[in-house]
């Protein structure tokens, strides 16, 4: 924060305090702004079953209202340092691997270590799929999928667990419009305040109490739109 810095050289004294003051009250409000919180942890247990997901879910009230002029969708950046933050917190931070002995495996060949999901990519057979509810638009050249505005509907994500792993779920997105997006599984909700149109990737862990199809919803409940360039689920090793 540059314009913290230059209060702090140019002060002295007892003036110190207040510029520390002023510098934790501009931290709060970068925070405030759309920054990325500690990494939320799911705790939930896998079906023996895919969940099924039909537009029936939703209420149709009426068709999207156009929207003539939207503007490209930007990518978010790649994000690796925090990604690798993240992973570290769920291998060994709050709400870590289950400390049985021997209780994860490592994965066979078959089994989700890294997939990422597109419009272009929206499932890996046995491993995981997506389904977009609603969407304004499902463009399979650039695998971005926009949600309308005016009328947001809902990514629906399911994925196949191991029991006792841990996985980190991200969903990289650019915010049409201010709002909340909303990441769910199950009881769990996480909310992530938007109060900037930047484009940022959304994570949270997931830890399987049992083997199955875990399902990741994202909305935006206060009725702004989006672009979803890619859900990416890694595995913790």
């Amino acid at each position: 924060m540059p314009h913290a810095r230059t209060r702090l050289s140019i002060i002295a004294g007892g003036a110190l305090a207040l510029a520390l003051s002023l510098a934790s009250t501009a931290m709060a409000q970068d925070r405030a702004r759309g920054a990325t919180p500690e990494l939320p942890v799911f705790r939930i247990a896998g079906t023996a079953a895919a969940p099924a997901v039909t537009t029936a879910q939703l209420a149709l009230p009426g068709l999207p209202a156009p929207e003539p002029g939207l503007r490209a969708p930007r990518p978010p950046a790649r994000g690796d340092d925090v990604r690798t933050a993240a992973m570290s917190t769920l291998s060994t931070g709050r709400g870590g691997r289950p400390a049985t002995a021997g209780a994860v495996q490592a994965p066979g060949p078959t089994e989700l270590q890294n997939v990422t999901l597109t419009a272009q990519r929206p499932w890996v057979n046995n491993q995981a799929n997506v389904r977009y509810m609603l969407p304004y638009e499902v463009n399979t050249a650039t695998g971005v999928v926009t949600f309308n505005i005016n009328y947001p509907g809902r990514t629906a994500m399911v994925f196949n667990a191991v029991a006792g792993a841990s996985y980190l779920v991200e969903f990289a997105v650019d915010p049409i419009g201010y709002g909340t997006f909303r990441v769910t599984s199950g009881s769990n909700v996480q909310d992530f305040p938007q109060t900037n149109t930047n484009p940022r990737r959304l994570m949270v862990g997931v830890q399987a109490t049992a083997a199955g199809w875990i399902s990741v919803d994202l909305s935006r409940p206060t009725g702004s739109g989006y672009h979803l360039q890619e859900i990416r689920i890694t595995r913790v090793p």
